[in-house]
């Protein structure tokens, strides 16, 4: 692109786990375009057994064991986790439209790494909620979204909490959140034909099924007869299907969509439980896209 060569010289900080071990700046050869460290640190994080998988399996059940080859595979790869401490706006600093990020081991949890205290608590002093401490040693790096986006320098003395760009933080993030918000609000608000929660849920009670999503997964909530039991329900899934029923009553399903996109067929779960309007089944699924779903059936579905 105008105004770039083809590589050039960036600079980035490696944040210990080990706290009796000191901050160090490390030096990249930045990409024409691209952020260079989402690819130049999985070397850094390949390998390690993964041994704490306890976890996955409270939420995913045994389809866990199955796939452990698999995410083995990932770790032996290196997998690179992206964390924005600041994103890119007119206003951001030390210049303006560059975002300031954190990156650390996907896998570190399951590797059992230990937490990284500091750049936790470097997070938090942006202004980021985090769930659980980042595991591991991570890497605080730059990019630039002017011609971009592409990696640019990040020093050591700037991890300084008296830093601008660290004082400015928590409110870019807030900014930021709020805009998030109210662009939610105005998309759902213009949504045609968007219902009241009031009529939602009088249309969930009367098709006796309900959904809910977040970036990453879907999860369904079947209404069942009293006195179902696991061995007399059938529940398929395919990448874009979902049927349930109960198999004296194959006919009849409670449930079969086709779905507004793909999902994992092979990681479905499912759990039978009760709430205060009776017995249901609920399953859970990965999108194969992480992103929000508008509606839940594919257009054209009743």
């Amino acid at each position: 692109m105008a105004g770039y060569a083809e590589s050039a010289a960036f600079t980035y900080v490696l944040i210990p786990a080990d706290e009796s071990v000191p901050f160090r700046e490390l030096t990249g050869s930045a990409e024409p375009l691209g952020d260079t460290l989402t690819e130049l640190l999985k070397k850094d994080f390949a390998g390690g057994s993964l041994t704490d998988v306890d976890a996955l399996r409270a939420e995913y059940g045994d389809v866990v064991d199955n796939k452990m080859s698999d995410l083995q595979a990932v770790a032996n790869r290196g997998a690179v986790e992206v964390l924005p401490l600041v994103r890119p706006s007119k206003t951001t600093l030390p210049r303006p439209n560059t975002g300031t990020y954190l990156y650390m081991d996907e896998m570190g949890a399951l590797k059992s790494r230990p937490p990284n205290r500091r750049a936790s608590e470097l997070a938090r002093q942006c202004g980021i909620d985090l769930e659980h401490p980042l595991p591991g040693d991570v890497f605080i790096g730059r990019v630039t979204a002017d011609e971009g986006p592409r990696s640019v320098s990040f020093a050591m003395h700037e991890l300084d909490s008296a830093s601008p760009w660290i004082q400015q933080a928590p409110s870019e993030n807030a900014v930021y959140s709020g805009a998030l918000k109210d662009f939610q609000e105005v998309v759902k608000e213009k949504q045609v034909g968007a219902k009241t929660a009031d009529e939602q849920e009088a249309e969930n009670i009367q098709r006796g099924w309900r959904w809910t999503q977040s970036d990453e997964d879907i999860e369904v909530t079947v209404v069942l007869p009293e006195g179902t039991q696991r061995r007399s329900l059938e529940v398929k899934t395919g990448s874009t299907s979902l049927r349930v029923a109960v198999k004296s009553e194959s006919a009849k399903p409670l449930l079969d969509v086709v779905l507004f996109s793909r999902v994992r067929a092979d990681d479905v779960t499912w759990t039978l439980g009760s709430d205060e309007r009776g017995p249901y089944v609920q399953i859970t699924a990965e999108k194969m896209e992480s992103g929000h779903w508008p509606r839940f059936e594919r257009a054209g579905k009743a």
